[in-house]
């Protein structure tokens, strides 16, 4: 979900669930272990995308695959995709108990510009996500192909930076340290 901080005014990323495929920081619960049982997420030889997981103890199951080759880059909304990274927040039975916002230390290249997916063009085997169901249909869909986080980290204090020049100031600190 996205939202605007009453408070701040950054765009903010709202997370009502998630699941991952290896050790995680969760704000409210520390460290956890993976949350999957099947976790693939891959390209082929001839540029298919696949995802297919299942979670290990919610109903999670996804199962799609995506042609890429098709598909140029576009630049992204930078408000939404870097500062919406910088204010995270959850909600729900997610709710970190009214700690801040959280954000990512991230390269903001990584979020320049990403592969526009015509949803149309997915192969939905299965997906249940949430309240999302296979019944439903994407209205939007985007791949970073090349992206690999060489450099993340999350600070658990909110709205300790604002945009893209304070996330290249504090990537210089951490690796000039």
């Amino acid at each position: 979900m996205i939202a605007r901080n009453k408070t701040t005014n950054l765009i903010s990323w709202v997370i009502c669930d998630y699941e991952s495929n290896t050790f995680h920081y969760d704000p409210g619960q520390g460290f956890l272990p993976s949350t999957l049982q099947k976790s693939v997420f891959t390209t082929t030889y001839n540029g298919k995308l696949i995802c297919d997981i299942e979670g290990q103890d919610s109903p999670t199951r996804m199962d799609l695959i995506i042609d890429i080759n098709q598909y140029n880059c576009v630049f992204l909304n930078q408000r939404l995709w870097i500062e919406g990274n910088l204010s995270i927040d959850y909600a729900g039975e997610l709710d970190n108990n009214g700690n801040d916002p959280f954000g990512l230390i991230f390269d903001p290249m990584e979020m320049k510009c990403a592969q526009h997916i015509e949803v149309d063009q997915i192969e939905i085997r299965q997906l249940d996500f949430g309240f999302i169901n296979s019944q439903m249909k994407p209205f939007e869909a985007c791949c970073f192909p090349f992206a690999q986080h060489y450099m993340t980290t999350i600070f658990p204090q909110g709205h300790l930076m604002k945009d893209e020049n304070d996330l290249y100031a504090k990537i210089s600190e951490i690796v000039n340290q």
